[in-house]
């Protein structure tokens, strides 16, 4: 299993922060229907469809909780400059958490719109 620290970025639950587990051997959708499951009444009964994970990391590496709060968002609501994930690529695909991937000290690694 692998532990990952997300936060809500957009909406009333913005600033969220929650950790989940999740297999290592399964791809992004997996970790959307983790992520539903764990925040049912924050994501307002969304369903897998209707959130976007966002990879939490910049030039600089992981973000830590302060500034991932801070992302700037668009007129959309979701954060500018970040990668969207691609929903079917696995986890452990070299662009996410493959390779030497730590989880590490109060760092984020998935926003959640």
């Amino acid at each position: 299993m692998m532990k990952l620290y997300c936060v809500i970025v957009n909406g009333v639950f913005r600033g969220n922060c929650f950790s989940v587990e999740v297999s290592e051997t399964g791809n992004v959708l997996d970790l959307v229907k983790v992520i539903i499951n764990a925040k049912a009444v924050q994501l307002g009964g969304a369903e897998a469809d209707d959130l976007r994970l966002v990879l939490a990391k910049n030039g600089d590496g992981w973000l830590d909780w302060a500034d991932a709060i801070q992302v700037p968002l668009n007129d959309r609501q979701h954060p500018q400059g970040f990668e969207v994930m691609n929903s079917f690529l696995p986890l452990k695909d070299d662009k996410y958490f493959g390779g030497d991937f730590q989880t590490g000290n109060c760092k984020v690694h998935v926003l959640v719109v």
